[in-house]
């Protein structure tokens, strides 16, 4: 409920899986990935500002496989990413 309050308030937009990926991360600054997908993949080599957001904690160890990519798994260190 509070990661949803948090989409409705901020500049944040959920898409489709219709879309086409590298299309539509090329018009972001930020992209978030829940779960873990190959999007995020995607918006690192574009160049973009990237994380995976996990907010069940339930894969505790891509911490290791995923070193370049943050996984965030709160609302807060969500608004912090965000922000910066």
């Amino acid at each position: 409920k509070k990661y949803l309050n948090y989409i409705n308030k901020s500049n944040i937009t959920l898409l489709d899986h219709r879309y086409d990926p590298e299309e539509v991360i090329a018009k972001f600054e930020k992209v978030i990935c829940m779960p873990f997908s190959t999007t995020a993949l995607i918006a690192k080599n574009l160049g973009k500002k990237v994380c995976f957001y996990d907010v069940c904690g339930v894969h505790l160890e891509f911490d290791k496989i995923f070193e370049n990519i943050p996984i965030i798994r709160n609302v807060s260190q969500l608004k912090e990413w965000s922000e910066n």
